[in-house]
């Protein structure tokens, strides 16, 4: 179902889920780290977010190709200095446990914004983030919260998220590139949210997912991570948890 943004985002054209059976199939194609994909909260209740929530779900499409996707959830979230440490596990279970109950929703929140590769630095990012500001306005919202996960983090996951998040380049902008979209969209950066996401599994699952080898128990740094993995040989078990960092939009002048 075409949305209606006016001609705003001009020449894309926008699409929302509603009444779109195959809408996972049809998200732009992003490559995330294989164990990115079996976060237990996102495996459970993804499927329930499409089909409570599927306006709040859109694809953006240059001609017949889709070229990007944003996800979202509204719910009842607590002022910002009070946003919860869970993050995005916490946002998914809170806005789908409120919409059962019909707990009315306060804000938009955020999930994921996908970009194909090919699409990848031409200032989609940019776009993207004023389709998902668009889309709380449509539906009423003042406020937009988001878990951002700084990908550039990956790179350095022995330091703090608190610590990588405060860098800075000459221009006082943050160094991590999507942090840095941002921020010269209009966010207020707030704080790390520790425990965003949990990705446990067995030793022999952690091997298929990275390629890797893990002959004793500790903490390894896996490509694609923000933060060492702990791994449990005694008990076959590695856990990832992940940090994000919370970020705010008020959209009451926008």
């Amino acid at each position: 179902m075409n949305t209606a943004f006016g001609r705003k985002f001009s020449p894309y054209d926008i699409h929302d889920a509603v009444g779109e059976k195959d809408f996972c199939t049809r998200q732009a194609v992003v490559e995330w780290p294989e164990f990115m994909m079996h976060d237990a909260v996102s495996f459970a209740n993804w499927p329930t977010l499409l089909a409570l929530f599927p306006e709040f779900q859109l694809t953006v499409q240059l001609g017949t190709e889709v070229i990007a996707s944003l996800n979202s959830i509204p719910l009842a979230a607590p002022p910002v200095s009070q946003l919860d440490d869970g993050g995005w596990d916490w946002a998914l279970e809170t806005g789908i446990s409120g919409k059962r109950v019909e707990r009315p929703a306060n804000c938009l929140c955020g999930l994921q914004i996908g970009i194909c590769r090919e699409m990848q630095g031409k200032g989609l990012a940019g776009m993207m983030i004023a389709l998902m500001k668009a889309l709380a306005q449509k539906h009423g919202f003042s406020r937009l919260i988001i878990p951002v996960r700084p990908a550039g983090k990956a790179l350095f996951p022995l330091i703090s998220m608190e610590e990588y998040c405060r860098r800075k380049r000459p221009d006082g902008l943050p160094a991590d590139p999507w942090l840095r979209a941002h921020v010269k969209c209009g966010a207020q950066m707030l704080f790390p949210c520790l425990s965003s996401m949990s990705i446990s599994g067995s030793i022999s699952e952690w091997k298929t997912w990275t390629g890797m080898d893990f002959p004793q128990s500790g903490k390894y740094c896996i490509p694609g991570a923000l933060v060492p993995v702990e791994f449990f040989l005694e008990n076959d078990k590695a856990e990832y948890i992940e940090p994000n960092y919370w970020i705010a939009y008020s959209l009451a002048e926008a």
